[in-house]
């Protein structure tokens, strides 16, 4: 024990415990005590008991759950921070044990204490020398004595003790009893870079947080946002100063005028700005619009199948695991049965195998590979053996010289079967290369100079906010499998972009936000229909090797169940909105699974690695 414990004794470590309440509480005084009936025990799991009296009680010290406040524990010379997480009233003849004889009002017997049960959240510490002066935080570890003085503290100790951020994006207020106060929830870097998931049910506030994230203009970030339903594209025009905006688009959106500027400006002025559009790329089909608040620049965009073709089981999350496994050889396949017809043919030259094969990927279009009759255009060098037409194998010649016709579909149907494939690994390849090519997305816009075949560097670092509107993909496709390849591949084009900023100029690196609404779609569970080794993949490249890469995932889902379990063990900080007490407390917030069940839109759990769990309301954006 120090000569100060010795000289001053327990009245003395009393009087200085209060100095720290005058120092660190709201009201400069304490509001109750630790009780002196029961042992107070700190460790996993444990509440600390303490009651107020009933004058303080009557006089406005009126103490509610979810309330935030603070004991000081004199010897141990610790405030512990804590919530609030019951009360209770009892009559004095319930605290005697007596049983009621008649019913009869007796204002008299209600003069007893409010008794309340305190979920220790940190302790911070307090020196020798100078009590106004506190260390910390750290976890609740310090016995807590009885008599220690209970008091209501300020913001700033709430938000030192709960190792809240003092900057970042301001996701809500912490909330007191229930209401909003004036302590400021925020997610900086590296709340951001350790991964967010949002759950909650429908109208929970989950796209409303996501909004405000994107908005927040007091924190420099990047955001690239997956919008399945184009909210955040009518968002981006009616509240952002700036965004860019890539539209997949189905070649059903452009009827009768395949790939024009003139037919997306169309689109999108129907779509989004009432007419305010118009073009400003006509190379590329640009479009800019103008919003509430600023500028928004629309960009069609198309995928070649024959570039994605070699790493299609990388980017088609709802193929099946054994279709995913084999793609690569289907793809080697392909190109060995093509290669053999061609050596077959008489005086062509052996050398022109690589570039035949080089010119067909890039003109084959996907729907060459799914519709019977339809022909791969590929020219070689004029030959003998290819005048007057002909055919074998998988290549077709006729009167135009050097020009060859490809079966692509023949093509794949004998490498699936020379592998020999099992039925079901068929019929999902094909199914699936079917639902893509459904989509209308892929080898589309053929009139203009220069389509967007994907996010370009130039265009994701030169703008803040960047929304790929996947709507018309899923309303051409009606299905997952369709608008999950668009995805994937964006986000592979994020992740090699900042990728190469990270090896050749780190110091340029800022924070990118992907922001993922609906994320069990992106992500989910391996089921039969999907592979689990490509989602995991994806969430691995994003989820780990993107912290390093200053890259931080924000997903949201009301159905956490369907999620690939990888996204929530790497997801270290969660925010759980209404929901059912099973999905409340299998996401860490059990302890207010009762108010989730029924809570208001906005109203959020938070638990993170970054800071202490919290209760908040969540702010709107704008």
């Amino acid at each position: 024990m120090s000569a100060y414990r010795t000289d001053r004794g327990l009245q003395g470590a009393l009087d200085e415990a209060l100095q720290v309440v005058r120092i660190y509480s709201r009201d400069g005084t304490p509001i109750g005590r630790v009780s002196r009936s029961r042992q107070i025990v700190v460790g996993s799991g444990s509440v600390l008991e303490a009651e107020v009296s009933f004058e303080d009680y009557a006089a406005g010290a009126v103490v509610r759950r979810g309330q935030l406040v603070a004991v000081v524990s004199p010897v141990a010379r610790a405030v512990i921070v804590g919530i609030v997480e019951n009360v209770a009233r009892a009559d004095l003849l319930a605290l005697l044990g007596i049983g009621e004889v008649r019913a009869a009002e007796d204002p008299a017997s209600m003069v007893t204490p409010l008794a309340i049960s305190i979920r220790p959240l940190a302790e911070m510490r307090y020196a020798d020398d100078d009590p106004s002066r506190l260390e910390g935080p750290w976890p609740p570890s310090s016995p807590v004595d009885p008599q220690s003085p209970l008091f209501r503290p300020k913001a700033e100790l709430v938000a030192e003790a709960l190792n809240l951020p003092e900057d970042g994006v301001v996701v809500g207020r912490l909330l007191e009893g229930f209401k909003p106060s004036d302590v400021y929830v925020r997610f900086d870097e590296r709340t951001f870079t350790h991964h967010v998931i949002v759950v909650g049910t429908t109208g929970a506030g989950k796209t409303t947080l996501l909004k405000r994230i994107v908005w927040d203009p007091s924190y420099k970030k990047r955001s690239v946002v997956l919008d399945r339903q184009g909210d955040f594209v009518r968002f981006a025009v009616e509240q952002l100063p700036e965004a860019l905006v890539l539209v997949p688009t189905p070649r059903q959106a452009l009827t009768g005028r395949e790939g024009s500027s003139e037919a997306f400006l169309e689109v999108v002025n129907k779509r989004y700005c009432e007419g305010s559009a118009s073009l400003f790329d006509e190379m590329s089909g640009g479009v800019v619009c103008k919003g509430r608040r600023g500028k928004v620049h629309f960009y069609p965009m198309t995928l070649m199948f024959g570039e994605l073709a070699p790493r299609l089981h990388e980017l088609a999350p709802y193929m099946s695991e054994q279709a995913a496994d084999t793609w690569p050889e289907i793809y080697e396949e392909i190109e060995r049965v093509l290669a053999s017809d061609l050596r077959e043919l008489p005086k062509v030259q052996a050398d022109v195998t690589e570039s035949f094969i080089e010119a067909f990927w890039t003109s084959a279009r996907l729907r060459d590979f799914v519709s019977r009759g339809s022909k791969v255009k590929v020219r070689l060098k004029p030959s003998p053996a290819l005048r007057g037409g002909g055919h074998h194998g998988h290549l077709e010649w006729g009167a135009e010289e050097g020009a060859v016709y490809v079966d692509a579909r023949g093509a794949l149907e004998e490498a699936m079967k020379s592998l020999g494939l099992a039925d079901a690994t068929k019929r999902n390849v094909l199914r699936n290369l079917r639902i893509l090519e459904g989509t209308g997305v892929f080898d589309g816009l053929q009139s203009l100079e220069k389509p967007l075949g994907g996010l370009t560097e130039d265009l994701l670092l030169g703008n803040s906010n960047v929304v790929i509107d996947l709507s018309m993909v899923l309303e051409a496709s009606h299905t997952l499998a369709g608008f999950s390849v668009v995805a994937y591949k964006t986000l592979d084009d994020v992740f090699k972009i900042i990728d190469k900023v990270y090896k050749s100029a780190p110091q340029q690196l800022g924070l990118t936000l992907i922001l993922i609404d609906e994320a069990h779609e992106f992500f989910p569970q391996a089921r039969s229909e999907t592979s689990k080794e490509t989602v995991e993949a994806m969430v691995n490249k994003l989820m780990r090797l993107g912290r390093v890469r200053r890259i931080g995932v924000v997903l949201a889902t009301h159905a956490p169940d369907d999620l690939n379990p990888l996204v929530l063990q790497l997801a270290n900080t969660r925010v759980v909105m209404r929901s059912d007490s099973g999905v409340a407390r299998r996401m860490g917030a059990e302890n207010f699974a009762d108010v989730l069940a029924g809570a208001l839109s906005g109203l959020a759990v938070v638990n993170s690695v970054a800071f202490r769990s919290v209760l908040i309301m969540g702010e709107l954006p704008g």
